[in-house]
This record gives C-alpha cells, sequence and structure tokens, in this order.
C-alpha cells in the first residue's frame, strides 16, 4: 500500500466521524414507571459492593443484571455497577481479496471494541457475486435473503471497506440480475427503515482499472487525506450557502447540455467529515468525501445533458453519455461505442423509477479525479452529477428503485455553467 496514509490513521478519522461508540441502554427507557423510579434509585447509590445494598435492591439488580436487558447492572468482583450505556454493534465489511481491506477493517475493528461496541467482520467479493449469479438457480435469484436483512436491521452502524475487484463482472449475467432486482429493491428499503448509520470507506485495491495503477492509488489516497481538510469544507460550505433555499436549478456547456430543475423545497445536504450530530442527513457517509448534494423533485427535469463517466456498478465504464429528461424521466440517450447497449442493459436489470431523476450533486474534493471509481469520480472539484433511480432514505426523495446511478459531468474546462433561480453560482466549473 502507498504510505501517505496509515492505516490507523483512516481508522480513527472514519470511526470518529461515523461516532462509533456505546449508546443509551434502550431497555432502561422501557421499564414499568415503577421499576424505573427504583433502578434510578439504586444507580445513584453504586458503584458498591454487594452486601451494602438491601434485599429488595439486591433482587431488582439481580433481574436486570439478564442479558436481555443489556444489561442494566452488572457485578465485578463483589462490586455492582450501573450500565446506562451499551455498545453499538459495528458490521465491517470488506473487500476479501485484498490485504489493505483487510488490515483497515481490523484497525476499525479494534478501535470499535476498545469503545465497548460489538463487531461483525463480513468478506466481500465481486467474484463470488458473480459466481453466485452463475451457479444459484434461477428462482432463488428472486428471493430475500434474510442473512441480508438481519445484518442491515441489527447494524447501529455499517462501513463497508474497498473497492469493486471487477468493474465488469455482471457481463453477460445481465439477465439473472434482473431477477433480483426486486429483491434489491426491499434492501434499499429496508436499509431506509433500519435508520442505522452506514458508510462506504472507498481504499484503492489490486485490479483492472479504467487508468494507471499509479495514479488510481495516488488519486484515493489524496482524496481521502482532502476528506479531512478544512479547504473542502470551506468549498462545501460555499455551495451549501449558494443553493440554499433555491428553487430552479439549470446546468450548461459549451457540448449543448442544458438542463434544469427544481429542488424547491427539497433538503440540501453535504457529504462531508462532520460527525452525524453537526449536519443534516447525516445517515450515510462516504469516504472519500466532498460534495454537497439535494434530491431534486422528481418530475420536474427538462433537457438534455452529456456525462463524461458512467460507471453503472457490474456493467463497466460509459463514456460521453447523452441523456434526454422530460417530466423528470431520462426517456432518451445514447454514448460512444457500445455504451448506449451497456447503460440499456443496465437499465433492464432494474426495476422501479429507475430512470427518474434522482439526485442533483456537486465535486467539492480538490484531491478528486476521475478513476472510474464512482466514488470517487462524483466528487471531483470542477464537475457536477445527476443521479437518477433510488433517492429515499439520506437523500430525502420520493424515487423507490432497485439501483441509484450516479453519472459525473466535468464542466470545468468546458464552459460548464450552473445556475440557481437564474443567478449563475458556477462558472465554468468554479464557484462565483
Amino acid at each position: 500500500m502507498d504510505n501517505k496514509i496509515n492505516f490507523s490513521w483512516i481508522a480513527k478519522c472514519v470511526s470518529d466521524s461515523m461516532l462509533v461508540s456505546q449508546i443509551d441502554n434502550p431497555m432502561i427507557s422501557k421499564l414499568k414507571k415503577e421499576d424505573a423510579k427504583k433502578v434510578l434509585d439504586i444507580s445513584k447509590k453504586l458503584p458498591a459492593k454487594k452486601e451494602t445494598l438491601s434485599d429488595k435492591e439486591t433482587k431488582l439488580i439481580n433481574k436486570y443484571s439478564e442479558p436481555k436487558y443489556g444489561p442494566i447492572f452488572y457485578e465485578i468482583k463483589g462490586v455492582v455497577h450501573y450500565k446506562g450505556r451499551i455498545g453499538e454493534t459495528v458490521i465491517i465489511q470488506y473487500v476479501e481479496s485484498s490485504k489493505d481491506c483487510l488490515l483497515l477493517a481490523h484497525e476499525i475493528q479494534k478501535i470499535a471494541w476498545a469503545r465497548g461496541c460489538h463487531v461483525m467482520r463480513v468478506p466481500l467479493s465481486s467474484n463470488d457475486l458473480r459466481e453466485r449469479y452463475k451457479t444459484a438457480p434461477d428462482n432463488t435469484l428472486f428471493e430475500l435473503s434474510k442473512l441480508s436483512l438481519g445484518l442491515i436491521r441489527s447494524a447501529d452502524v455499517s462501513i463497508t471497506v474497498g473497492d469493486e475487484e471487477d468493474p465488469e463482472w455482471s457481463r453477460g449475467l445481465e439477465e439473472k440480475l434482473a431477477y433480483g432486482a426486486k429483491a434489491s429493491r426491499a434492501r434499499y428499503n429496508a436499509y431506509e427503515k433500519a435508520r442505522g448509520r452506514s458508510a462506504l470507506l472507498s481504499i484503492p485495491i489490486k485490479r483492472k482499472g479504467f487508468v494507471s495503477q499509479e495514479k488510481y492509488f495516488s488519486v484515493f489516497y489524496d482524496s481521502l487525506k482532502e476528506t479531512f481538510s478544512k479547504k473542502m469544507i470551506k468549498i462545501i460550505d460555499n455551495y451549501e450557502e449558494q443553493f440554499k433555499n433555491k428553487d430552479l436549478v439549470r446546468i450548461t456547456a459549451n457540448d449543448g447540455t442544458d438542463l434544469s430543475f427544481s429542488i424547491k423545497n427539497r433538503v440540501l445536504l453535504r457529504d462531508d467529515a462532520l460527525a452525524p450530530e453537526k449536519k443534516v442527513g447525516g445517515e450515510h457517509y462516504n469516504f472519500p468525501a466532498g460534495e454537497v448534494f439535494v434530491a431534486p423533485v422528481e418530475t420536474s427535469a427538462e433537457g438534455t445533458i452529456i456525462f463524461d463517466y458512467v460507471t453503472p456498478r457490474g456493467f463497466g465504464l460509459i463514456r460521453d453519455l447523452k441523456m434526454v429528461f422530460k417530466k423528470g424521466k431520462a426517456v432518451e440517450f445514447s454514448a460512444k461505442g457500445d455504451g448506449a447497449k451497456k447503460f440499456k442493459k443496465f437499465l433492464d436489470a432494474n426495476t422501479g423509477k429507475k430512470d427518474m431523476i434522482g439526485e442533483f450533486g456537486i465535486g467539492c474534493n480538490p484531491g478528486a479525479k476521475f478513476i472510474g471509481t464512482t466514488i470517487v469520480d462524483e466528487k471531483i472539484y470542477g464537475s457536477i452529477h445527476i443521479a437518477i433511480g433510488w433517492n429515499k432514505g439520506p437523500f430525502k426523495g420520493k424515487n423507490e428503485a432497485s439501483s441509484h446511478q450516479d453519472m459525473i459531468k466535468i464542466l470545468k474546462g468546458k464552459q460548464g455553467n450552473v445556475y440557481a433561480d437564474g443567478k449563475i453560482v458556477i462558472k465554468n466549473g468554479m464557484p462565483v
């Protein structure tokens, strides 16, 4: 691994941003009023040796020392303690083929343990995912895994570490992906209802990519560094102020792009390294971070836009994707080479409002450059991105779909401008 950033530093920054810690024992608020008062009275006397407590107090302590209550009380070497807080459940998913991902997952795990949390590590592999679609009977692909739901519902914090091993893992399996589209949509809905805090912690892995390995690694770590910089926060602050309480957004460029949509009464959000308690919409995090984003009014998008980079998960890279929106829906698209064919396969493999505008985002990370990994590409300072598909949950939108697809447009150097209620706020990709 490149030594510009060390594992322990990344793990500490991410754990702090995610507020990985203990939480108030939920069982205390569920006690009957009479028991709640008695528990509170006892807690004021603790810690204390067991023999100094009354029989009634001891009886209550014994009852609420059971794990099903948290527990509320515990005893060590004859001394009774009150446990008003319990450890969060932290699930860390990591790309198993990468030693770097394993080591970083382990560093986060150690921090979580030290903070009193309960941790489960789960290995990931796009190669395994491909093998599953190739091997499993077709009828099982329609099912929603109870294991998957269990992980979603049980996690207070969920962190995924790594990048895709194979950016085109779905080739030849598009029809089978479509079988599982409804289950994928149900997983999105489960994430929304679970209300846990989640993060995608992307770090580079050895893989076949779209740029050199040297650039791939360098840009990844430069953008991770900027995630925790004051410089990036100032850029985000500025854009947040410029788009606050606005209605009509218009994007133009010298390639024929002219797209408008409304963000009226929609919550303006920020993707930064600030803790959830310090921001609006802190349920999900990206590392690298660096954008201001919003869910447009879903039926409001009208016009044409050309995207430089689109990398649907498992479908590879699409360049120069031209898209026409009417009443919020992508009704036409074309691209260089086999790009349009790839994009159609992606849409056909999904379900729901997969082709409705779902997000407008502005890249704010000075360390980000194109490497073919969406989480980095969408943060490029001097770019914007539009997403189609699912935008509920942290986006605060209304689309229900089995996919959320970001599409990146570079404004800088292309006379790319963005207007808010008729006033230019981004000129040639840079803030005015």
